[in-house]
């Protein structure tokens, strides 16, 4: 899921600068938080190597642990985003897509590492 999330970080920051570029700031802030799973993903990807070594957990669970942060800091930022969005819809419907495709995208990342877990 490497190229996955490097793919909607590349998207994400695509879509801020057309945003930015068209005058609308507050819309480019508010797509910002959707690039927090895939740069934790990517993040764990790279580091669990290294932070296996402690010997605390292995690559798999350290990659599971990010992921798992990733989508915390990414409601965290959600939530405080949409506290400036006025009309209730709106705010609803900024939750429910962009929480939503976190928890998907989420989900998909865990259910791929899923097969190479050891629970034993």
């Amino acid at each position: 899921m490497f190229l996955e999330s490097g793919v909607v970080v590349i998207l994400c920051f695509i879509l801020w600068y057309l945003f930015v570029r068209a005058g609308r700031k507050a819309t480019a802030m508010a797509i910002l938080p959707l690039v927090v799973l895939p740069l934790f993903n990517i993040m764990g990807q790279i580091l669990s190597p290294h932070l296996a070594r402690l010997g605390l957990l292995g690559i798999l669970e350290w990659q599971v642990l990010f992921v798992f942060l990733g989508l915390l800091a990414g409601g965290a930022l959600f939530g405080g985003i949409s506290r400036n969005i006025v009309r209730a819809t709106a705010r609803r419907g900024y939750l429910i897509l962009c929480g939503g495709f976190t928890v998907l995208f989420a989900f998909t990342i865990i259910i791929s590492l899923l097969p190479n877990l050891n629970f034993g």
